[in-house]
């Protein structure tokens, strides 16, 4: 397995992964791999670390020795044939050499696109793996400690990791309620995958579906900061306001008019206007964390923009 690093345009940078060539004979003897474990139910590893281990232990003696019935090959197309074999039914399918580099310091899937990585020397790396592949939380899960318990006279191994997503606390409500309900540990975690894709998914569809949304909050915020500052240096000025009133022939008593008293008016009402603006855009991206950050930006932008300015 080769990984090689691009740059690509826009000062991007691309991950790419070259994995061992299979020979149309390879492609046979896999397929008959496949057909013979195609009815066996596989867990797959819960972490990058898992990854690395269970490579390096290859096949449990039962599954090499069927595989030994099976293949026919050369030393090296037989270790072509493992390693497709083991990154398909024991691995993390596509995402098996990501998870095998041990370049990878961080595999991140925030970006709503697809699924990005970062080393010491580059970062981000662009994969072109979607964020809702299969066992992409895996990839991004880290492992936090790993020890036996005994239960009923029998070691029990217990994998403690973190999964960087807001499905951690739901995805832990499904595990305790349906162990605790006496489901089988099998069938328990193999459903809970497959929930937790179906959710995961949801979730990403309805963040690509708030993208509008977002765009609407700082239109709506760059806009309104716009007209009051036309409204500032073409309307709210004592001179400009004498023209109207005798243009319209109205009595206009200029002691009345206090046009830094109105410019701070409109300038509070615009930051007003803006701190909602963001909150309602960082509402609609993330959660509440990110409307703090969208609505400290804009704020602090139209605040730059008005006193450098002179509108304030």
């Amino acid at each position: 397995m080769v990984a090689t690093v691009r740059e690509r345009d826009g000062g991007r940078f691309g991950y790419d992964v070259r994995e061992p060539p299979l020979s149309p004979a390879d492609e046979r003897a896999l397929d008959r791999v496949r057909d013979r474990f195609s009815a066996v139910r596989h867990r797959r590893p819960l972490t990058r670390v898992g990854v690395v281990e269970r490579a390096e232990r290859g096949f449990e003696p039962k599954y090499a020795t069927a595989i030994d019935r099976l293949v026919d090959a050369s030393a090296a197309a037989r270790r072509r044939i493992d390693y497709h074999a083991l990154r398909e039914f024991r691995l993390l399918g596509e995402l098996t050499p990501v998870a095998l580099d041990d370049r990878i310091e961080v595999a991140d899937v925030g970006d709503d696109r697809e699924l990005v990585v970062h080393t010491e020397t580059f970062a981000p790396l662009e994969t072109g793996i979607d964020a809702d592949a299969d066992y992409v939380e895996r990839v991004a899960a880290e492992r936090l400690a790993q020890y036996a318990v005994e239960f009923a006279g029998i070691p029990v191994e217990v994998v403690v990791y973190r999964v960087d997503t807001p499905l951690a606390a739901r995805t832990l409500g499904l595990v305790t309620g349906a162990l605790d309900a006496g489901g089988d540990a099998d069938a328990v975690f193999e459903t809970l995958r497959i929930e937790v894709g179906r959710l995961y998914s949801e979730q990403r569809a309805l963040r690509s579906s708030m993208q509008p949304y977002i765009a609407v909050g700082w239109a709506a915020a760059v806009l309104v900061a716009g007209v009051v500052a036309v409204v500032n240096t073409q309307v709210v000025d004592a001179a400009r306001l004498a023209e109207i009133a005798a243009a319209s022939e109205a009595v206009t008593e200029p002691e009345g008019v206090y046009p830094e008293l109105e410019r701070f008016r409109l300038y509070v009402v615009t930051q007003a206007t803006v701190l909602a603006s963001g909150w309602f855009a960082g509402t609609a991206a993330r959660g509440r964390y990110a409307a703090l950050l969208h609505s400290g930006v804009l704020v602090a932008c139209c605040y730059v923009v008005f006193t450098v300015g002179g509108l304030v």
